[in-house]
């Protein structure tokens, strides 16, 4: 699980009036009112609804399964994750660009959350991506392994590593070439205004300067 997108899997549901809670939605049943991200993407563009996605998931092996999901995008107020499992018992975890970055059960510029999935067992997760006001929506999710996910982000930090030091290299290497081609420039011109007002009396303003030493 290399970062495997879930969109296929999705259950998408638009609370337009944020009246719905999480009981609610668990009994929910009609299909009409249920929107699979087959027919629609995941980008919902500027909203003021609360939006739920609803996400199955099954685990056949014979042993539990470490597993994290990621909400990819970092600007959602408030991201609520909901962890039904096969007794019904509900695990709440928040996070969201809103709340303290301490919070976060795992330090990531993304929202991650980690999850572990009993032997023979079906379980729900519910997100319920919510807005202080008007928000850009996008709900795209991905699930990982947790080697892969760090590995992932371990590349993603040294390309950053990269791209900074290269930015410090060329802020340092132009300074180092500007100041003294600047101070250079600064002494000519002071020379040169220096010497104009100790010319010799009755030397013409158009001819050569006559340096006095």
């Amino acid at each position: 699980m290399s970062g495997l997108s879930v969109a296929d899997e999705m259950t998408i549901i638009e609370d337009r009036d944020s009246s719905l809670t999480i009981e609610k939605l668990l009994e929910r049943t009609d299909p009409e009112q249920h929107h699979n991200s087959r027919r629609v993407k995941t980008f919902k563009g500027m909203s003021r609804s609360v939006w739920w996605v609803v996400i199955d998931v099954e685990n056949s092996s014979g042993e539990r399964i470490d597993w994290m999901l990621e909400s990819v995008h970092p600007h959602t107020d408030y991201l609520d994750l909901y962890h039904v499992d096969a007794s019904s018992t509900i695990t709440v975890l928040k996070t969201g660009d809103r709340r303290p970055f301490s919070d976060r059960k795992v330090a990531s510029e993304t929202f991650v959350f980690p999850l572990a999935t009993p032997a023979q067992s079906k379980e729900r997760i519910v997100l319920r991506f919510d807005y202080a006001d008007l928000g850009i929506v996008e709900l795209a999710t991905r699930i990982w392994d947790p080697d892969s996910f760090h590995e992932s982000k371990t590349i993603v930090y040294a390309l950053y590593g990269i791209l900074i030091g290269g930015a410090i290299f060329a802020i340092i290497f132009n300074l180092i070439v500007h100041i003294p081609t600047q101070f250079t420039t600064f002494y000519l011109v002071s020379r040169l205004s220096h010497n104009r007002r100790h010319r010799l009396p009755g030397q013409h303003r158009g001819g050569s300067p006559v340096f006095l030493e």
